[in-house]
């Protein structure tokens, strides 16, 4: 197969990793969970990273090592835009508070300011669990200190930041 055949695999099979979800995963309770989106899409990544160079390692041109980073960039930026589409419509506290407004207007009630800040509290407990889940932070009495996997990854994320120009607003 030609390294442009290898290419349109990956495509391939980016869509098929697509359909799946949209056909049949997305149903599934454990895939309304962060931590199994982020796996599914983290495991895929993992599988087409490791072929693509194993791929350009037993035919090493600079026609297959492109061909190995397309492979990893498009894979790349699927699962980047995916990962963020489904954060935005799953978590989103603005959405939240949206679709209480208008189950409360459809039932004639209002909704008071507490019942809000209650939607606030549980994103951030989620998000805290998330991370305690994902061993990012420890819990140490009432504060919490990112352990050294967390500062890895936020290094990481911060190096991405820096890259991508983003500064802190504030």
């Amino acid at each position: 197969m030609t390294p442009i055949g290898w290419l349109v695999l990956v495509l391939v099979y980016l869509a098929l990793h697509l359909a799946l979800y949209v056909l049949k995963l997305r149903d599934l309770p454990a895939f309304s969970q962060e931590a199994t989106i982020f796996g599914y899409h983290f495991w895929s990544a993992v599988l087409v990273g490791v072929l693509a160079v194993l791929g350009w390692l037993l035919a090493p041109s600079s026609t297959s090592a492109a061909v190995a980073a397309a492979a990893i960039a498009a894979h790349g930026i699927y699962s980047t835009s995916f990962l963020e589409l489904w954060s935005l419509a799953e978590g989103g506290y603005s959405l939240s508070i949206l679709r209480l407004l208008k189950r409360a207007r459809e039932a004639g009630q209002t909704v008071d300011l507490a019942t809000l800040h209650a939607i606030g509290a549980q994103k951030k407990g989620n998000r805290v669990q998330g991370l305690l889940k994902l061993r990012l932070v420890r819990q140490e009495g009432s504060l919490f200190v990112a352990t050294p996997f967390g500062r890895i990854a936020g290094a990481f994320l911060g190096g991405i930041a820096w890259a991508a120009n983003l500064r802190e607003l504030g």
